[in-house]
């Protein structure tokens, strides 16, 4: 009886730590690339110049640059399903797979970094 305590004890420790919401977080750090001066906007949040920001990972971006009076669309963050991730849910059991899809954490973001040109 001890022998299956100890069996399911560490089961539920690997379950829990292999979620991907523990491994890499539900959030992930994008570079964006642009002048000093342009105005960079992310989906409603800003920042002046180059800047890197932390976004969910569960959802998809557009990224604009305002300078000079005119906008420009620099790009798309766009968010995939990590394989990884997702064999290593399926293969440690309910716990993990519904953690990771409800917090977005089994998403990678790509591309990590979008240059805003002049």
């Amino acid at each position: 009886m001890k022998t299956l305590k100890n069996i399911i004890s560490i089961f539920t420790i690997i379950s829990v730590i292999s979620c991907g919401a523990i491994i890499h977080g539900t959030k992930q750090d994008v570079s964006i690339i642009a002048p000093s001066d342009a105005l960079v906007k992310v989906n409603g949040r800003s920042a002046k110049g180059s800047t890197v920001m932390k976004l969910e990972r569960g959802k998809s971006y557009s990224v604009t640059m305002h300078r000079g009076g005119q906008e420009q669309v620099c790009g798309q963050i766009t968010n995939s399903l990590s394989a990884g991730v997702l064999i290593a849910d399926i293969l440690f059991g309910l716990v993990p797979l519904i953690v990771d899809a409800a917090t977005g954490a089994w998403y990678n973001l790509e591309p990590e970094q979008v240059m805003c040109k002049q």
